[in-house]
C-alpha cells in the first residue's frame, strides 16, 4: 500500500489554554518558547499523527494560528483527539477550529513554486574544536567565521541561503531558483533531556526565515519532502515549507 495523502492543517491555539497546559506540567513558562508549548500540546491532543512539521502564526484576539502538514486529514485528527487527548490539551488545541486540505495528487517535474520557510541553520559537530564541544551545535555563520579566521568578511544571508539550497539539493525532490533572507534573529530555544533528571537546557539558536521560489524536480518524492521539512528542531516550529503560489514560467 503507498503511503497516505498529504494535507495541510489548520488548527487555532488558544494562548490561556497553552499556558494552562503548560503549568499543568511543572513548565518553566518564564522561559519555555512558544514552539515548545505548541509541540506538547499536539502531542498530547493527537499524538503521532500530530503534524510535524508546523508553523506558528500570529492570530486574532486570544488564539494563534498554526499550520502544519500531516497523512490525516481533520475528520480523523479530531477522532484522534477525542480518543487519546488529555483534556486541557485538547481544550488548547481547540479541536472545533480544526480545519484540512488536501495537496495535490500529483505534481509536475519542472513546476515553479513560491515559497516560504522558517528555519534553524545549524551543525552539529562530531568532534570538539577550539571553539565548541564534542556534539555541540552551531550556527553554520558562525561555523564558518570560525573557518575563514579573523579579519575574514562572511555574508550571513549568502552563508543562509547557500544552507539551504544545499538541503534541497540533497532531497533530490526540488532545487531553489530564487531564495532571500527576510528575518533573522537569535531565539532561546528549551529543550528537555530524555534521562532521569529530566533536565531543562536553554540555548540561543539562529532564527531565520526566507522567501522565494523553488521548482519539482522529482514529483514522487516532493510530498515527502514537504512532510520532513529541512533543519533541525523540525518538531519545535521550524523546517515547514509554505506553498505561497504557482509561479508562471
Amino acid at each position: 500500500m503507498g503511503e497516505q495523502k498529504l494535507y495541510m492543517i489548520r488548527a487555532e491555539i488558544s494562548r490561556a489554554r497553552l499556558f494552562q497546559l503548560g503549568k499543568q506540567l511543572g513548565y518553566p513558562l518564564e522561559r519555555i518558547d512558544t514552539g515548545y508549548l505548541v509541540h506538547t500540546a499536539l502531542r498530547l491532543a493527537l499524538g503521532e499523527h500530530a503534524p510535524q512539521p508546523f508553523s506558528v502564526r500570529p492570530g486574532r484576539g486570544p488564539s494563534m494560528v498554526v499550520l502544519g502538514y500531516a497523512r490525516r486529514d481533520s475528520r480523523a485528527l479530531l477522532d484522534v483527539a477525542r480518543a487519546v487527548a488529555e483534556p486541557v490539551a485538547y481544550a488548547a488545541v481547540s479541536p472545533e477550529t480544526l480545519l484540512s486540505k488536501p495537496l495535490p495528487n500529483a505534481w509536475s517535474e519542472g513546476q515553479k513554486l513560491a515559497f516560504e520557510v522558517r528555519f534553524c541553520p545549524i551543525v552539529r559537530k562530531a568532534k570538539a574544536g577550539e571553539h565548541h564541544a564534542a556534539g555541540a551545535e552551531v550556527d553554520v555563520f558562525i561555523d564558518r567565521c570560525w573557518k575563514m579566521g579573523e579579519g575574514v568578511a562572511v555574508d550571513r544571508e549568502e552563508i543562509y541561503r547557500n544552507w539551504l539550497r544545499e538541503r534541497f539539493d540533497r532531497s533530490g525532490a526540488a532545487e531553489i531558483d530564487e531564495v532571500q533572507l527576510t528575518q533573522f534573529k537569535l531565539e532561546r530555544l528549551s529543550r528537555r533531556d530524555t534521562g532521569n533528571g529530566r533536565k531543562w537546557s536553554f540555548r540561543d539558536r539562529p532564527d531565520a526565515t526566507v522567501t522565494g521560489t523553488l521548482r519539482v524536480r522529482s514529483p514522487a518524492t516532493f510530498d515527502e519532502f514537504l512532510a520532513r521539512g529541512v533543519g533541525r528542531h523540525r518538531a519545535f516550529g521550524f523546517g515547514m515549507i509554505l506553498l505561497r503560489s504557482v509561479v508562471q514560467c
